[in-house]
């Protein structure tokens, strides 16, 4: 793990939000951040992946972990809906008119999603599914409110892809077009074995799952 995981990205990264003990802070922090860095569309290339990077720490004394990198095309819908998971927002909806019902509670400490975890897969840091067995589609939302409850510091940062990989000069224009077209999923896999990624995952097919085994080795070597 990094020593300093903040200052190791902070060369190559933007800051998005810190995830508030208010759901409504956070997600004004959000905005204000896409309504600077928009979603756009190329003229050339159409709409570029971009990459985000998820670390948290448990307390003050702890070290900032790297918990999720992801690429998309649209990082805006993919951060909303993720931070949406963290708060919990349509379990919070059946009981926002109970007087007896604290937020901060809930959020915090009452995680009562997870009834059952199960053996872990192969593939998994952790001893345990974070869902239970029939919950498998929902997933992501178990992971995200797992994370807003074990983490008391979680951030958000977007990646300057072209930064962080340092591109030396192309000579033609094939070369350009695939380094434009690549460069989001060999980042993402860069940054999650560099950081030592807690839940990050690659796709099965593709250009991130040959990066993430190019990496691994690299690192093995």
């Amino acid at each position: 793990m990094l020593e300093n995981l903040e200052e190791y990205i902070e060369p190559f990264s933007r800051h998005i939000c810190d995830i508030e003990k208010d759901y409504s802070s956070t997600l004004q922090s959000i905005e204000n951040y896409f309504n600077k860095f928009q979603i756009a569309e190329d003229l050339k290339y159409g709409y570029m992946g971009r990459v985000w990077i998820l670390i948290g720490k448990k307390n003050e004394e702890s070290a900032f972990e790297s918990l999720m990198v992801a690429q998309s095309e649209n990082i805006y819908n993919e951060i909303i809906t993720d931070v949406y998971y963290m708060y919990n927002e349509d379990y919070i909806k059946r009981y926002e008119n109970d007087k007896d019902w604290k937020l901060e509670k809930e959020i915090r400490y009452n995680l009562d999603l997870i009834k059952s975890p199960q053996k872990a897969k192969i593939n998994t840091n952790s001893n345990f599914y974070l869902y239970p067995k029939d919950q498998f589609k929902h997933k992501k939302q178990y992971l995200y409110r797992r994370l807003m409850k074990n983490y008391r510091y979680l951030k958000i940062y977007e990646i300057d892809i072209d930064v962080y990989l340092k591109p030396s000069f192309m000579f033609d224009e094939s070369e350009r077009n695939i380094y434009e077209l690549a460069k989001d999923y060999y980042a993402e896999s860069k940054l999650a074995i560099e950081t030592n990624s807690l839940y990050w995952n690659y796709y099965k097919s593709g250009i991130g799952k040959r990066a993430f085994y190019f990496f691994k080795k690299s690192r093995e070597r």
